[in-house]
């Protein structure tokens, strides 16, 4: 018994210590954890009472002034997107498609419904409208006098451009009083126009754009020989007439009314060649020196050359020929035309911009090259057309276009980025 005994106290007393450690760790803990609770709580308040030349709030300045500078960064750089497109024009079966025999009215919504998105992203949008709105009064047509309907204006408005120009050989189509209406039309859809004018009155067209200023200019080689049976004197106060002595003129009175960009709108050029003729390529480089930006060619009807030009350290852009936007221009519809099978081709350019603001110097960021088709199709009756980005098509799974459809998007794309530099 008495060894039994003992073992239990033994083992009472074992318990009896480790109990005791137990509650010994415990205390220690609980000590250790309210000293350091109460240190946080000191060195908390402390820092709320630091002086002025404390440690933490020289941090604090120091992190103010790399905000400070970051904006200072953000205010001196500005940026803009400028996108342009090449010609616009209605013939007779385009006429057609935009006609609702019920409600005896046009609508061109349609044809622009692809490239919508493309071209509202822009924060500036530049097209060629080559036609005239000389209204009712004279017949609708297409080829070869142009006479649109008003509300292909606002269609084009309900794209997203901004700008149209109007000097081409189209513009005399309906002779002065067509000439005078087409730019009300523009300017009752709150659009802007250039290169054609009612009086010698007018300014050049300046686009302030998040803060970087561009003069549009637009010029015709001519006006399918309306213009020689004008006077010279109101021909030139009506359509600017491609005169290198005025060119180089209203780049200077650009330059002088203090925009950071010179963009020159050219129609010119010899229809269906897919490259620039000599008398371009001289005269781009002329207005180059003379002080343009960018330049931005129509009228071949189908795609030409596009470069970038060092002119005094800085990138100057050309674009020869955007080609047709749309139009009924086919393979189909050319006869023997030569190189046919360009004309349903177009090329969109989105230039990016920035100005540094503090340099006063504005540069061509980037250039994105936006290849465009324009799909024909029948239905119920009659043709309806879409102008389609074709780089979309070819990189996704759409099925909704034929194999053959499909073929020629493919081949639109190659045929135009063969061009660009």
């Amino acid at each position: 018994m008495n060894s039994r005994y003992r073992r239990k106290r033994k083992n009472q007393n074992r318990l009896k210590r480790i109990l005791f450690f137990v509650v010994l760790l415990l205390l220690m803990t609980f000590s250790v954890g309210a000293v350091f609770r109460s240190l946080t709580r000191t060195t908390s308040a402390t820092d709320d009472k630091l002086p002025a030349n404390g440690d933490n709030i020289v941090k604090e300045e120091n992190n103010n002034e790399d905000n400070s500078n970051e904006e200072n960064i953000e205010d001196n750089v500005v940026q803009a997107s400028l996108l342009a497109a090449g010609d616009i024009m209605f013939h007779s079966t385009q006429l057609k498609a935009g006609y609702d025999k019920q409600t005896k009215s046009y609508n061109f919504d349609s044809f622009f419904k692809s490239i919508k998105p493309y071209v509202q992203e822009a924060d500036l949008a530049i097209c060629n409208f080559e036609s005239v709105t000389a209204g009712d009064k004279y017949r609708f047509t297409g080829f070869p006098t142009f006479n649109t309907p008003d509300s292909a204006i606002g269609s084009i408005k309900n794209a997203g451009f901004d700008v149209l120009t109007t000097a081409n050989n189209h513009c005399l189509d309906k002779r002065e009083s067509g000439l005078f209406r087409t730019i009300d039309v523009i300017k009752e859809y709150n659009l802007k126009s250039t290169g054609t004018y009612k009086d010698d009155n007018h300014e050049i067209l300046i686009q302030d754009v998040n803060g970087i200023k561009m003069a549009i200019l637009s010029y015709t080689y001519g006006c399918n020989g309306f213009e020689n049976n004008m006077e010279k004197a109101k021909l030139e106060k009506m359509v600017n007439i491609i005169d290198e002595e005025k060119i180089k003129d209203e780049i200077k009175k650009a330059e002088d009314a203090g925009v950071d960009l010179v963009i020159m709108c050219m129609h010119w050029g010899y229809e269906y060649n897919r490259h620039p003729s000599d008398i371009q390529k001289n005269l781009a480089k002329k207005m180059i020196e003379w002080g343009a930006d960018i330049i931005l060619g129509s009228h071949p009807h189908v795609v030409q050359d596009a470069e970038i030009v060092k002119h005094n350290g800085e990138d100057k852009f050309i674009i020869y020929s955007m080609g047709n936007l749309i139009s009924n221009q086919r393979r189909e519809t050319m006869g023997g035309i030569k190189n046919k099978e360009y004309t349903e081709d177009g090329l969109m350019i989105r230039l990016n911009l920035e100005k540094d603001i503090k340099a006063n110097k504005t540069i061509i960021k980037a250039i994105e090259y936006i290849p465009t088709w324009v799909n024909r199709y029948k239905t119920d009756g009659k043709f309806h057309y879409d102008v389609i980005p074709t780089l979309e098509y070819i990189e996704s799974d759409d099925t909704s276009f034929s194999s053959e459809v499909l073929a020629r998007i493919k081949q639109s794309y190659e045929h135009t980025m063969e061009l660009m530099q």
